[in-house]
């Protein structure tokens, strides 16, 4: 609604949207991580956050006022991250991590190939192959293409 509309495009860095009740299990609001750029859209470095509301308004109301204090100082930078300022920066490491831990992708997306293709042919034939098997061939056919 046009009205909620103008209290989001007015929020400042730091500053959140009144606290209003999704369905009866939720309470939502919206925060300023950052003031927008000019070249960026109004609602840039808004973000909506939530709690469950089993523990009252009042804990949501605190929830809220200390993503205010907080939050913002852990956005990203645009030099840092395209999703900046929305991302949050230990939500970036994070990620950067884990990826880091995965191994590389291309390698990673074909083993997960491999597996439910094997998968696929077990239950379409009714064969016993087994994903330790489909690991194995997906490993020879990286070490053949010299991708391992």
């Amino acid at each position: 609604p046009p009205r909620e509309q103008r209290i989001l495009f007015a929020l400042l860095q730091h500053q959140r949207s009144p606290i209003f009740k999704i369905g009866e299990r939720r309470y939502s609001w919206f925060l300023r991580l950052a003031q927008p750029v000019e070249w960026h859209q109004g609602l840039s470095g808004v973000v909506r956050l939530e709690v469950y509301s089993n523990r009252g308004f009042d804990w949501a109301q605190k929830v809220a006022d200390w993503t205010c204090q907080n939050l913002p100082r852990l956005a990203a930078k645009s030099f840092r991250d395209p999703r900046a300022p929305q991302q949050l920066m230990p939500v970036a490491f994070l990620e950067a991590e884990m990826g880091r831990r995965m191994g590389d992708i291309g390698i990673v997306r074909r083993r997960i190939q491999a597996f439910l293709q094997a998968e696929f042919l077990r239950e379409r034939e009714g064969a016993q192959l087994d994903s330790g098997r489909a690991l194995e061939q997906a490993s020879l056919f990286e070490t053949s293409r010299g991708l391992n």
